[in-house]
């Protein structure tokens, strides 16, 4: 006999916790831009600096730092599993296009997705190197 207990989540829950956190991503995305917008105060660079050092040495802020990879991992592992899920699902396509009233975006999401993740690992890659050179 068996006594493992199986933990099943419907889909329709899978689908809740991707829009929960590309909610939580776009907040972030939001914060991120209006930090930056520092830049824009004529004060030669001091806020936007402070903001920087604030951002660099605070203990909340790494931790929230790896709170936000965390996010970001579980959407794309989310959403890659539930596209495979649905492709698995239909392995042979409709022999006509779908006349269904989804979004353009919710059909390219995995295209639009997989684009935003190599411009998030570009900025994260430029911004490194930015740091590294402030640091010498």
């Amino acid at each position: 006999m068996n006594n493992e207990k199986v933990v099943r989540i419907s889909s329709i829950t899978k689908k809740l916790l991707v829009a929960m956190f590309g909610t939580f991503l776009l907040v972030f995305l939001l914060f991120h831009m209006g930090a930056n917008l520092f830049i824009l105060v004529d004060d030669g660079g001091e806020a936007y600096s402070a903001f920087c050092h604030f951002m660099g040495t605070n203990k909340i802020v790494k931790i929230a730092e790896i709170v936000l990879f965390g996010c970001f991992l579980l959407h794309m592992c989310l959403a890659t599993y539930l596209w495979i899920c649905n492709r698995k699902t239909r392995p042979e396509r409709y022999h006509q296009p779908s006349r269904t009233k989804t979004a353009k975006g919710s059909k390219l999401a995995m295209v639009t997705g997989s684009l935003l993740l190599v411009l998030i690992l570009f900025h994260l890659a430029t911004s490194t190197m930015e740091h590294q050179h402030c640091l010498s």
